[in-house]
C-alpha cells in the first residue's frame, strides 16, 4: 500500500478515494473521523519530526501539523509540554479541560476558542494538547510586524509569533531583540519602540472591545478567568474573515463564588481579563 494511503488508513480505518472531496467546508472532511484517532495520528507526525514549529511557549512548544493529502487543506496545532519536577504544579490536563468548556458552553458570532481534538500524555511525561488550526495572526505577531516596516521594510512580513521573533533578532542582534520582546510580552504600551504605533482604526477597535467584553462576560459566568490576556499578546488572534480567537489557556482558573477580583488575579501576580481592552485602546488610531 502506498505510504499516503497508510497513514490515511491509520486514522479512520478506510482507504480514502482517489479523487478529492467536493465539500464547501473543509471541516465536513472529518465529520466521520474519531477525535482520538486523529489526535494518536497528528502526535506521531510531532515524535517523528514531520511538523512544523510556530512558536515557543514558557511551558513548551507550538506546532502546525498537516494531514496527508492537500486538496484537504486541513491543520492541526499542537501544543507540547514536558512535566519537570521543578513544575508539577502545572497540568496541560487541566488546560485541556478549562479550553474544552469555554469551546462546548460559550456561543459568540465573532469571538470563539479554537476546537480541541484531543489530550495525550506519553510514558516520558509529555503532554500534548491537538487542536484546529486557525489562520491568522496574533497581537504579536501583528505588532512586531509594524517594528519591522518601520525599521526594515524591505523584509517580508512574517505570518506567525516564530517568524516575527526572527525578524526582531535580524533587525537588533540577540541581545537587543531578547530585552525589547521581554517588555513587548509584559507590558506592551510601555515600551518605546511600539508606544506610538497603530494597529487598529477607532472604529476597528469598537468592534473588538464589544465583542470581546461580550466574550469575557460569558465565560467569567462560566467562573472561567483567563488571567493571561493582558500578559501575552500571543494569545489574542485576528483572523482574515474578522474573528477573534482566545487561545493559550495554561493560566485559567474556574472558581465560583467570586465576589472580589483578587480571589482570582492575587495582588499582582495576574492582571484581570479585561484589561486586554486597554491594551487594544492603546495600539489604536485616535479620531
Amino acid at each position: 500500500m502506498k505510504k499516503k494511503l497508510k497513514e490515511q488508513y491509520e486514522i479512520d480505518g478506510s482507504v480514502p478515494k482517489k479523487e478529492p472531496p467536493h465539500v464547501d467546508d473543509i471541516f465536513s472532511v472529518l465529520d466521520g473521523l474519531d477525535k482520538q484517532k486523529v489526535t494518536n495520528y497528528v502526535i506521531k507526525q510531532v515524535l517523528k519530526h514531520k511538523v512544523q514549529m510556530l512558536t515557543f511557549w514558557k511551558q513548551g512548544l507550538i506546532y502546525k501539523v498537516a494531514l496527508p493529502y492537500k486538496w484537504w487543506e486541513k491543520y492541526f496545532l499542537v501544543a507540547k509540554k514536558k512535566k519537570d519536577t521543578f513544575d508539577d504544579g502545572y497540568d496541560l490536563r487541566s488546560e485541556f479541560r478549562l479550553h474544552q468548556t469555554v469551546y462546548e458552553s460559550i456561543d459568540h458570532p465573532r469571538v470563539k476558542v479554537p476546537e480541541l481534538f484531543g489530550y495525550q500524555e506519553l510514558p516520558n511525561r509529555e503532554q500534548y494538547i491537538v487542536m484546529e488550526f486557525v489562520p491568522g495572526q496574533t497581537l504579536y505577531t501583528l505588532l512586531l510586524n509594524k517594528v519591522t516596516r518601520k525599521n526594515k521594510p524591505e523584509r517580508p512580513m512574517a505570518q506567525n509569533d516564530r517568524e516575527a521573533d526572527t525578524n526582531i533578532v535580524r533587525i537588533f542582534g540577540v541581545e537587543k531583540a531578547r530585552n525589547m520582546l521581554w517588555k513587548i510580552e509584559v507590558g506592551p504600551y510601555i515600551y518605546q519602540n511600539t508606544r506610538g504605533m497603530k494597529l487598529f482604526t477607532k472604529q476597528q477597535a469598537d468592534i473588538m472591545k464589544k465583542d470581546i467584553r461580550e466574550f469575557l462576560s460569558q465565560m467569567h459566568e462560566k467562573w472561567i478567568y483567563h488571567r493571561d490576556l493582558w500578559g501575552s499578546l500571543r494569545n489574542i488572534m485576528i483572523c482574515p474573515d474578522g474573528k477573534i480567537y482566545i487561545i493559550d489557556f495554561w493560566k485559567a482558573i474556574k472558581k465560583e463564588g467570586v465576589t472580589d477580583e483578587k480571589e482570582v488575579y492575587g495582588h499582582d501576580q495576574y492582571y484581570s481579563d479585561e484589561e486586554i481592552l486597554d491594551i487594544i485602546d492603546a495600539y489604536t488610531e485616535e479620531d
